[in-house]
């Protein structure tokens, strides 16, 4: 019993050491530092002129979509179990854009969620909101991104 008590308060220590010192195991791989904090292989990553003003240089997709992927109040789950499927979805209004109504997309692939993150349109057709960054994102980091959200369960 004893052990329980003294394992309880190391590994609690260990895990407040690893997240205290910037380590995030999500950042682990090069896909999963683009998606954690915007840094590709060659700095960080840039967005294009399309899209709204949320987005900036660097910001990571985690901001809006969750460590998991699995969505926040401002960016929906991405994770294969929705986009992996067909998946119903309202893309949020640009400025001076239609009252948008939801959409039936799906499923994608995640070279064409990389697509989409770089052109801010979906395979369907269907243009994202201007909330949406779109991403400069060469072929290395788009290898990388994609590889990281095939495996986001």
């Amino acid at each position: 019993m004893k052990r329980i008590w003294v394992v309880g308060p190391v590994l609690a220590l260990a895990a407040m050491l690893l997240f205290s010192s910037g380590c995030n195991p999500v950042a682990a791989t090069p896909g999963g530092r683009i998606f954690a904090s915007g840094q590709g292989h060659g700095g960080a990553i840039a967005r294009s002129t399309m899209g709204g003003p949320w987005g900036s240089e660097g910001m990571a997709c985690a901001n809006c979509h969750g460590n998991g992927g699995k969505g926040t109040p401002v960016g929906p789950d991405i994770s294969r179990a929705v986009l992996g499927v067909s998946h119903t979805i309202t893309h949020k209004p640009s400025a001076g854009s239609a009252v948008p109504q939801p959409v039936t997309e799906g499923p994608w692939t995640a070279q064409q969620t990389v697509a989409v993150v770089r052109t801010g349109m979906t395979p369907e057709g269907n243009r994202l909101g201007g909330r949406m960054p779109r991403w400069r994102l060469d072929a290395q980091d788009a290898s990388a991104l994609a590889g990281f959200l095939a495996g986001l369960k």
